[in-house]
């Protein structure tokens, strides 16, 4: 005959979010295994938020310039002043234009020039406005997920449940006990 005392860890599972418990399947006497999923308190509200967020990035994101397709135009542009500075070099050579022509299609390649800077200038910075836009909601939208993840009510270790202080579709917060 053997006598003596043991004790046990109690552990008290909380919600970890505001809401209704839509689900708490545990009874006393219960014995639960851990990451064991019990139960879920009411997401709605949260679902819905990550729905407009994700909505909002891709309005974001639609206003994305198009780099490519909006310097096209004006790299033709200047392609094609090159060319017309070069024709009317050797008309100049041939003394059939004036040096004037020549100076106006030199002008007219510096201008461009300068337009491309400016739009590359104004599409980098409007690309990174958009790009941080993004940032800001993809850590709402993690936000939201870690929340939406604390809905699910898992038992956090191997036992049996002693008390059940909590009830399917009483509202509960954070903190308070479940069982």
């Amino acid at each position: 005959v053997a006598s003596g005392s043991f004790e046990a860890v109690e552990t008290i599972v909380s919600a970890e979010v505001n809401g209704k418990i839509l689900e708490l399947n545990v009874e006393e006497g219960d014995v639960l295994k851990q990451s064991q999923r019990v139960g879920y308190i009411d997401s709605t509200q949260l679902y819905l938020n990550k729905m407009q967020l994700v909505q909002n990035r891709k309005a974001i994101l639609s206003g994305m310039p198009d780099v490519k397709t909006q310097l096209d135009v004006l790299y033709k542009e200047l392609n094609n002043a090159l060319s017309d500075k070069q024709r009317i070099e050797n008309l100049v050579k041939g003394n059939v234009a004036s040096q004037k022509q020549l100076d106006d299609a030199n002008t007219r390649i510096a201008v461009l020039q300068s337009k491309i800077a400016a739009q590359k200038s104004t599409l980098t910075s409007n690309t990174s406005t958009i790009t941080e836009q993004s940032n800001t909601v993809e850590i709402q939208l993690a936000q939201v997920e870690d929340q939406l993840r604390r809905c699910i009510i898992n038992n956090p270790v191997n036992g049996t449940v002693l008390a059940k202080y909590a009830n399917t579709y009483e509202v509960t917060a954070a903190g308070k006990p479940l069982y």
